[in-house]
Order: C-alpha cells, then sequence, then structure tokens
C-alpha cells in the first residue's frame, strides 16, 4: 500500500469560451476536458490484476464531495471510498462512493499520523480509517492536503 498527492491547477480546467463564474455546474462545463485529462492519467502500467482504466479500491476523504464526483467520471467501475469528516453526506454526492464516517470532529487531530504529509484533520483521518477497513490487496489513496505550515 503507498500514499501519494498528485496536485492540479483549476486554471489548467477554464477556458476562454466559459466566462470563470458561471451557473453552470463545473462538471457540465468541463466533462470533456475532465474525460480527457483523466484518460492520460489512466494510461499506462496498471497494477497486477487491474486494467489501466480501473485502478485499486479508491480511498479519499471527503468535504463537500467535488474530490468524490470527480473520481467517480476518472474511474467509474472503481470501487470508491470516501471518508466523511464532520459533515453529513449523502450518496449523490459522492458520486455513488461508499461512505465511511470518521467518529472524530474536524477539529481533533487524527490518532494516527500518514506515512506521507497529511493533514492530521482532514487527510490522515481518511488513511486511518482506510487502514482499518480496506482487506488485502493494493489500494490508490487520494491525499488532498499536505500538513499545513502554520
Amino acid at each position: 500500500m503507498f500514499g501519494g498527492s498528485i496536485r492540479f491547477s483549476t486554471a489548467a480546467l477554464r477556458s476562454g469560451e466559459y466566462p470563470e463564474s458561471s451557473s453552470y455546474p463545473a462538471h457540465l462545463r468541463n466533462r470533456g476536458k475532465v474525460e480527457r485529462r483523466t484518460t492520460t492519467l489512466t494510461q499506462g502500467d496498471p497494477a497486477p490484476g487491474n486494467t489501466a482504466a480501473t485502478p485499486a479500491p479508491v480511498w479519499c476523504a471527503v468535504g463537500s464531495g467535488v474530490l468524490a464526483r470527480g473520481l467517480a467520471t476518472a474511474w467509474p467501475k472503481a470501487r470508491r471510498h470516501v471518508v466523511q469528516i464532520d459533515r453529513d453526506l449523502t450518496p449523490r454526492e459522492v458520486g455513488g462512493a461508499t461512505i465511511h464516517v470518521h467518529p472524530r470532529k474536524f477539529s481533533d487531530r487524527a490518532a494516527l499520523g500518514a506515512p506521507f504529509p497529511a493533514d492530521p484533520h482532514y487527510d490522515a483521518k481518511a488513511w486511518e480509517l482506510c487502514l482499518a477497513k480496506h482487506g488485502p490487496g493494493r489500494v490508490l489513496f487520494w491525499n488532498v492536503a499536505p500538513l499545513a505550515s502554520c
């Protein structure tokens, strides 16, 4: 099992044809661009037993659900798991992912640190539940926020 970070710039998904502020949700304005970018990400040498288009189970922390819906667009057939931190979410808000609820409030630190830079109030909590519940085999853990520098 391993963790890592992939950083995207939202500017890369913007286009001159769309205003910065619009009443249309981003997933409708940019769907084609997102699909082209996720196709690029999923091509390559897959782990044993997985195809390039469907990774191992995907885990991430979830706040608003935007990342979870993006991962559902990228990998609709993957088993996706989200860890809800101090906010109630519906399956629709997380793209149909399995929702796991972390018992601690957002303001509390995770009991276990992650083996990679992770926010102790957010991603480290998702890492805790991923370790506890994922079962055997590989996992793709999507780390959103590195340690905050204060």
